[in-house]
């Protein structure tokens, strides 16, 4: 992109870089403004993503970058702020999303913000993806360390402005798959610096040591885990408050 603009219109259906069906794809050095998606990669092997500022600051945002069914990536050095200021529950407000298959992906040195202005952020809701800095469904063996993770609740989601309740850093999921041997690790500024739940194999183990900044309104986790069976490997590292 060469230090230029990619700025959308803000619609929800539109992509600021899309790729399909073709591997080894490097985008880099440019801003992506205002796009509902930023950077989208499907069957997508083997790409970088690295030196990217994403503000989507428009009034519906769905994600800064997504890698469904690719593998072997490198998401490297971006600053990444979404903002979702639609009182409506399918509006998501999400960094990073990593989903489906073998992973192997590395997400490192990356400053993720995610802020939403509704309801659904609130630690209530049954969709727990939405207002997350990064989001990984049913994948594995992927590094994700050296991040700082933000994630904020605005008036309308029933919270002050600015407050991180409800809010969760790292979500991890899966419907029957496989959320294993994935490694992680950052600075957490969020209600719940990480959460695990879902159905399936659910490992996951701390690459450094991290430091968790929660918001101090009543509910803050470092870590939620909330399913059968999960192994959470500390490996010799510090969990500090």
């Amino acid at each position: 992109l060469n230090g230029y603009y990619l700025t959308g219109d803000g619609g929800a259906s539109d992509y600021g870089v899309y790729v399909k069906d073709y591997n080894s794809p490097i985008i880099k050095n440019g801003f992506i403004y205002d796009f509902g998606r930023g950077i989208y990669l499907e069957n997508a092997n083997s790409s970088v993503i690295e030196n990217n500022f994403f503000d989507t600051t428009g009034n519906i945002t769905l994600y800064g970058i997504i890698s469904n069914n690719s593998y072997i990536s490198t998401i490297f050095n971006n600053t990444i702020f979404v903002n979702s200021t639609v009182n409506d529950n399918e509006v998501n407000g999400i960094g990073i999303s990593i989903l489906d298959g073998f992973g192997n992906n590395n997400i490192t040195n990356n400053s993720i913000e995610a802020h939403a202005d509704w309801w659904d952020i609130s630690f209530a809701t049954f969709d727990y993806s939405k207002g997350s800095a990064v989001w990984m469904k049913d994948t594995y063996d992927n590094y994700i360390y050296d991040n700082t993770y933000t994630v904020t609740a605005g008036s309308d989601s029933g919270y002050e402005k600015g407050e991180s309740d409800g809010s969760r850093a790292i979500y991890f999921n899966t419907t029957g798959g496989k959320v294993s041997n994935n490694s992680i690790g950052g600075t957490f500024e969020s209600t719940i610096g990480f959460m695990v739940d879902g159905v399936g194999d659910l490992e996951i183990k701390i690459y450094e040591n991290s430091t968790f900044n929660t918001a101090g309104h009543g509910f803050d986790y470092g870590v939620i885990l909330s399913a059968e069976n999960v192994t959470l490997d500390l490996n010799g590292y510090y969990l500090e408050g």
